[in-house]
């Protein structure tokens, strides 16, 4: 039978590895950090295998992107040519990297692909600028109005990405309180 610690440990890598899709993570990444996350010692691939009844190669690909990511890290356990890893615990540092590769992965290429249609459209295949119709004209102000609003969007998460810090956010948290008792 299995302990209420074990059964909220799996409930716990079973959601955490269902979230991960919307973080634009796979789902196994997610497991594999959440068992890392909640275990209370480091793991090597062959415990995350057995304990995620995971293949090898599917195993190896999810911890290097984790290890690429920084949300989780190799340890050395003395007496042992074995690899092992434990996780980023701090939320707040996961929280970051999080938001950054998200940038990275989505924002980055679908801001590129908006500058390839403005290129396209302004520049004929000689790269001669173009005179473009009254059509193209709506078109390319609906693109901008995208870039523009994913600059903005990109200003703001870099701007807040800094405050993303327990001691920053409990020191906003104080502000916050104070202006609120002012009111």
């Amino acid at each position: 039978m299995e302990s209420r610690l074990e059964e909220a440990t799996q409930l716990f890598i079973t959601q955490w590895g269902d979230m991960a899709g919307n973080w634009g993570i796979s789902k196994t990444m997610g497991q594999i950090y959440a068992l890392l996350f909640a275990h209370h010692k480091c793991m090597d691939t062959d415990e995350i295998m057995q304990k995620l009844d995971i293949s090898r190669g599917n195993a190896n690909m999810n911890i290097r992107n984790l290890l690429e990511w920084g949300l989780i890290k190799k340890v050395t356990v003395e007496g042992s040519r074995k690899e092992y890893f434990e996780a980023e615990r701090d939320m707040f540092v996961v929280s970051t990297t999080i938001i950054k590769q998200r940038q990275i992965r989505e924002l980055e290429p679908i801001n590129k692909l908006l500058q390839d249609i403005l290129q396209m459209l302004r520049y004929d295949g000689d790269g001669n600028i173009r005179t473009l119709t009254f059509e193209e004209k709506e078109y390319e102000k609906k693109i901008l109005e995208i870039v523009d609003f994913l600059e903005l969007f990109n200003s703001v998460s870099m701007a807040m990405l800094p405050l993303l810090s327990k001691k920053k956010l409990e020191m906003i948290n104080k502000i916050h309180k104070l202006i609120s008792n002012i009111k």
